[in-house]
């Protein structure tokens, strides 16, 4: 039930971002809903494999539906949500300040990388320091938008259905 739960919460997400997202633009400027979906996921579950999943068909999604098609950006959420996970794992920090500022640093990370992967691999001749500065607004934006979400995640995370059973119990349930 917990994962069909976590899967749903990314679906909705992958509509927001391609639907709700354009919508609620400002000045260009969009906030990435998949990267708020990867780093709340992160942040909630305790196993590597919900962000990790949910970064692998959140950057499929946003290279079919741009013009790229070189799947960069499916290799950033990924690499996003590993990094996350250990963050977040070492850490051992979950509170409305540090999520806002988690999906803020890696909002503005993947920009960072994204920047510097279209220059390192030449398919961009106008990818500069410019094209990174561009973006933070939008990960200022997004991080606001995830800061009102860390409460519908840590509101679902707490119901009785998401939580995760205890070793112990389980075995004597599957007998």
């Amino acid at each position: 039930m917990r994962t069909f739960f976590m899967i749903l919460i990314s679906a909705v997400m992958v509509v927001f971002h391609l639907m709700l997202a354009p919508a609620l633009a400002i000045a260009g400027m969009k906030i990435d809903f998949f990267m708020i979906s990867v780093v709340m996921l992160a942040l909630f579950t305790k196993k590597w494999y919900p962000p990790v999943l949910c970064a692998l068909y959140s950057g499929i999604a946003v290279d079919l539906t741009t013009q790229a098609g070189t799947f960069i950006n499916t290799g950033i959420y990924v690499f996003i949500a590993v990094t996350a996970f250990f963050v977040f794992f070492l850490l051992k920090e979950n509170n409305f300040l540090f999520a806002a500022l988690a999906v803020l640093a890696f909002t503005a990370s993947k920009h960072l990388i994204f920047v510097l992967l279209l220059y390192v691999m030449r398919l961009s001749q106008t990818a500069t320091l410019a094209t990174f500065l561009h973006g933070l607004p939008a990960a200022i934006y997004t991080a606001a938008a995830g800061s009102g979400l860390y409460f519908v995640y840590r509101l679902l995370f707490r119901a009785f259905f998401m939580q995760e059973k205890n070793e112990e119990e389980s075995k004597f349930l599957l007998s």
